[in-house]
């Protein structure tokens, strides 16, 4: 009966342990592939940063209000695939913690049983200090679920925010040090390039 126990405890933390690979593997997988995506989107600002300042050059307010309005979808974009990336990597340390809380509790129940067979005593204290650290992890963990059931705060775009801001930049555009510093680009190109931005493949 005591070989059967044993033999189903085994077979259950096997189990565990390729739940926690199989985990670790998928989530390595997505935490690659958000930083692809937050490297595709800050490439994407830093060009449309050069149009930009282009636009309102040219003194273009429709095509600079058009680049404004991109400029924060893209850095919305940005910032929600940082905040997944974020919480993916708490979540993978987590677990990591967990793992190691769980090694050392098997390692002082190791410890109690020899301690148990050295000596007719064993201390409470021990096992209170292992109980409290355990609860301290479950405390954290239950915090950090908390935070990723949190609805992301999705700013909404004012177009009178963006049209002050475009006339702001075509003001700027037209001092004479930054005008003789703008590259020479067409206004076409310019906003073939800003659709470009938007609809490129996320790769």
């Amino acid at each position: 009966m005591l070989r059967r126990k044993k033999g189903k405890k085994k077979k259950d933390e096997l189990q565990s342990v390729s739940k926690i690979d199989r985990y670790m593997a998928q989530a390595d997988y997505y935490l690659s592939l958000l930083e692809k995506r937050i490297k595709v989107y800050k490439r994407k600002l830093e060009k449309l940063d050069r149009l930009k300042k282009a636009a309102a050059v040219k003194g273009n307010k429709e095509l600079l209000i058009e680049a404004l309005r991109t400029e924060r979808l893209l850095r919305q974009k940005l910032r929600n695939y940082l905040g997944m990336h974020q919480s993916l990597q708490q979540v993978v340390g987590r677990i990591q913690d967990v793992e190691v809380i769980k090694g050392m509790t098997e390692l002082f129940k190791e410890g109690g049983a020899i301690l148990k067979e050295l000596s007719a005593e064993v201390s409470p204290e021990a096992a209170e200090e292992a109980k409290i650290e355990i609860e301290d992890s479950i405390s954290e963990i239950g915090e950090a679920e908390s935070v990723l059931g949190e609805p992301l705060n999705i700013e909404e775009i004012e177009e009178e925010d963006l049209e002050a801001e475009a006339e702001k930049l075509i003001a700027e555009a037209r001092l004479p040090e930054v005008k003789g510093k703008a590259e020479d680009i067409d206004l076409e190109e310019i906003e073939k390039e800003l659709k470009d931005l938007m609809f490129e493949e996320e790769k």
